[in-house]
């Protein structure tokens, strides 16, 4: 596994070394769309896949990934996991965090 991650907004994204069996490719590039002002974080140079209610990104060619208020994310060829950051609100709930 590599130790890329990073960060934009709401999004934590790492390298991953394989696509999980039975993800599904998505006929979008938007990774995440904000509820509240329609912003969206989206790939460029790539597919974005689903699983389980989790998202993948496979890049055979350098992409980026993009957001209206956050800085652009180069992303190197490979297969990368996205996950969508909680915060914790007690012992018993979280939420997601609203970018």
């Amino acid at each position: 596994m590599s130790n890329f991650t990073a960060r934009q907004g709401d999004l934590l994204i790492t390298k991953i070394n394989e696509l999980p069996k039975g993800a599904k490719k998505l006929q979008t590039k938007i990774i995440v769309r904000g509820e509240a002002t329609g912003h969206h974080h989206s790939l460029k140079g790539g597919d974005v896949f689903l699983k389980d209610d989790l998202m993948y990104l496979v890049l055979k060619e350098t992409g980026q990934i993009t957001h209206q208020e956050h800085e652009i994310i180069e992303l190197k060829p490979g297969i990368y996991g996205v996950v969508r950051q909680r915060e914790y609100t007690s012992d018993q709930m979280t939420k997601l965090v609203v970018d």
